[in-house]
């Protein structure tokens, strides 16, 4: 289930295709966190760790967290980058991404 990329699209493709596969009840459009970081992890040519993936791995953020932050990226007439979503929904102070992005 590939798509194509828009020069705005940052939600990892795997990401999406996981979503529709796990089948979210009409009721709810929230899919488990888990079940999608699973999906993720087992992405075939999975190189280096996406942003999101590396404040989930240093504990910075829950993977429902950052599923809800791309989602709310995704949605945004313009690119804005997962960074500054993240501080915008009040995830991470500006301090934190600092000391991700220098590592």
């Amino acid at each position: 289930m590939d798509r194509p990329v828009k020069p705005h699209d940052t939600v990892p493709a795997t990401l999406d295709a996981s979503a529709a596969t796990l089948n979210p009840s009409p009721a709810s459009s929230i899919v488990e966190p888990d079940a999608l970081w699973q999906e993720l992890h087992a992405a075939p040519d999975h190189h280096a760790p996406h942003l999101g993936e590396a404040l989930v791995e240093a504990g910075l953020l829950r993977p429902q967290q950052l599923y809800e932050a791309l989602r709310y990226q995704a949605v945004q007439p313009e690119h804005v980058p997962l960074g500054e979503v993240l501080i915008q929904l009040g995830l991470l102070t500006p301090a934190q991404m600092r000391q991700m992005l220098a590592h």
